[in-house]
C-alpha cells in the first residue's frame, strides 16, 4: 500500500488487488477481516484522549495507537479461540502473512498516520 489513507474505508476499498497475483486471496481476506476488526471493542474515545488521561490502554500500548494494537489484540484473542479460529487450516506462513497485513492496516487507520502523507 503506498502511504496512509484518508479514512478506514478508502483504506479498505483501495487495497490493491491484482487478479494477476497468486497472493490475490489472502489480501482480499486480509482487507475484509481488516473491515470486520479496525474497530473491534473500540472505546468510544480517541487514541489523544487515552493517552492524555493515561488510561490502562494507552500504558499497555506505550502512547502508540492504543486504541488500534487494542483492536488487534482482541480480536486475534478472539481468533485463539477454537471456536472462532476459521483460519487454523490455514499453513502457518500463510496465516503468518495474512496476519501481517491485517496488522499494517488495521495500524494505518491510526488518525496520526493520516497526516504523514
Amino acid at each position: 500500500l503506498d502511504g496512509p489513507p484518508t479514512s478506514s474505508f478508502t483504506h479498505v476499498a483501495s487495497c490493491p488487488i491484482s487478479l494477476s497475483r497468486t497472493s490475490e486471496w489472502r489480501e482480499l481476506l486480509a482487507c475484509y477481516l481488516t473491515a470486520i476488526v479496525h474497530d473491534y471493542e473500540h472505546v468510544g474515545r480517541t487514541n489523544d484522549f487515552l493517552v492524555n488521561s493515561t488510561d490502562p490502554l494507552a500504558l499497555r500500548y506505550n502512547d502508540r495507537a492504543p486504541l488500534e494494537n487494542h483492536h488487534l489484540a482482541a480480536a486475534f484473542t478472539l481468533l485463539r479461540r477454537p471456536e472462532y479460529n476459521f483460519l487454523s487450516s490455514l499453513p502457518k506462513a500463510e496465516y503468518d502473512k495474512l496476519r501481517k497485513t491485517i496488522i499494517d492496516l488495521v495500524l494505518a487507520t491510526d488518525m496520526k498516520q493520516h497526516f504523514a502523507i
